[in-house]
């Protein structure tokens, strides 16, 4: 990573954290909400184009704050203030790669002429439940039946129809409106239901649950890129995930025939046109039953986190996160000739909350797997949350050996590193 060459200066005004570094002022300025470490790419990215990045996040102290070149504390969800922070800034683009601020960019980038993903798009890319209707309608694989809790009276009905529908099938229950495995629960019989609600109900900001039917079979991912409505590329990945469905890597490329592929990036593409994502990232996630069909199960309009971008890049040579911030920004995007490196890659999580206590030298462990890539975000005395990324592996080979060593690699880190 190039060094940061700007001397930064900071004051708080009215809660809000402003940065000033030293460079022209007719050099455009490129918003990015969420300042968590997944939005570090992001801001390098766009300063190696020549773009000065403003950083909106909640927290005054967020790891972003200090790589970007300007910072407003705000709430990214507020789409008024979004708006107006925006304006004052005069950018030329906006992105995120945290799901619960992507209805707020679509919003702003039409609100504001900017380049956008779709229009009118941001109520099917917030509600996962809009997202599966607009499915329906277009005639998109994906687990059905499906239902939808947002009252008692739903929730009466859900259950009635479940008594029957568990008989066929195990069920999903999840959150409408969170990312990844948040809220989720796997129910094989009735009387986990009442609890899976609950749960999903918990997480869920627009008090709503999605129950789906679970498709048994093969976990896949789809990091997609589009320009103009067409899908120009279509990454196909394995998913590792643990027993909760929380998704822990990917590995590349996926072991599949010619025709399965191309059914795949053929209902990619439909359901990106079913939701009117026509520019910029999408990750997919895709379950491919026993006779090879694909279901798509949902779709966030975002480049995905779990490591992909970078598994890609190490993949392909692609650099997916550059490809968003220069097409979101209005510049043209041109890809090189891609590689196709076998890789995988596994992302470093707690499996419970706590503080780190100690870590240990792990000089041996990068000396014995020669990694690909590898980053820790950890320090002693930091709070660590159950499932959240603090790092990640990536290890080139055969991908069912390097899956194998990603896991054993991930393992012996933790081993390392004390909580309490």
């Amino acid at each position: 990573m190039k060094p940061f060459l700007w001397k930064i200066h900071t004051n708080i005004n009215k809660g809000r954290l402003h940065k000033k570094e030293r460079v022209d002022d007719m050099q455009p300025v490129f918003l990015v909400l969420g300042g968590t470490q997944n939005s570090l790419p992001v801001i390098r990215k766009a300063q190696e184009l020549g773009l000065r990045v403003l950083v909106i996040d909640p927290d005054k102290n967020a790891v972003a704050a200090r790589r970007a070149n300007y910072f407003e504390v705000e709430d990214p969800n507020c789409l008024e203030c979004v708006e107006n922070i925006a304006r004052k800034y005069n950018v030329v683009g906006s992105m995120t790669r945290n799901e619960l601020y992507v209805a707020t960019v679509c919003y702003l980038n039409e609100a504001l002429h900017l380049p956008k993903q779709g229009e009118g798009i941001g109520e099917t890319v917030r509600d996962k439940y809009v997202m599966k209707q607009a499915f329906k309608r277009d005639g998109i694989v994906m687990p059905e039946p499906f239902y939808k809790i947002e009252n008692k009276e739903e929730l009466e009905k859900v259950r009635a129809e479940l008594e029957i529908d568990l008989l066929d099938s195990p069920f999903i229950v999840k959150p409408s409106d969170q990312r990844g495995s948040i809220g989720i629960t796997k129910i094989e019989r009735i009387k986990q239901f009442d609890k899976a609600v609950a749960k999903a109900l918990k997480r869920a900001n627009n008090q709503k649950v999605i129950v789906e039917k679970f498709v048994n079979g093969q976990q896949l991912g789809a990091q997609g890129f589009s320009i103009d409505g067409e899908l120009v590329k279509c990454f196909i990945s394995r998913k590792t995930y643990s027993p909760t469905f929380v998704s822990l890597g990917h590995s590349f490329p996926i072991s599949l025939s010619p025709e399965e592929i191309r059914a795949i990036e053929e209902e990619c593409s439909k359901a990106l046109r079913s939701l009117g994502i026509m520019n910029g990232p999408s990750t997919i996630d895709i379950s491919l039953d026993k006779k090879g069909k694909p279901h798509i199960i949902e779709i966030g309009a975002r480049a995905g986190g779990t490591v992909l971008p970078e598994t890609i890049l190490a993949h392909t040579g692609i650099d997916l996160v550059k490809a968003s911030v220069a097409l979101a920004s209005g510049m043209k995007v041109e890809f090189p000739m891609p590689k196709n490196v076998p890789v995988a890659a596994h992302k470093l999580s707690f499996p419970k909350s706590g503080k780190i206590k100690n870590i240990r030298n792990y000089h041996k462990l990068i000396q014995h797997y020669k990694p690909a890539g590898f980053e820790l975000h950890i320090n002693r005395n930091m709070d660590v949350i159950a499932n959240r990324e603090y790092g990640y592996v990536i290890i080139t080979g055969n991908t069912g050996i390097a899956e194998k060593k990603c896991s054993e690699f991930i393992l012996e880190l933790r081993n390392l590193i004390d909580l309490y």
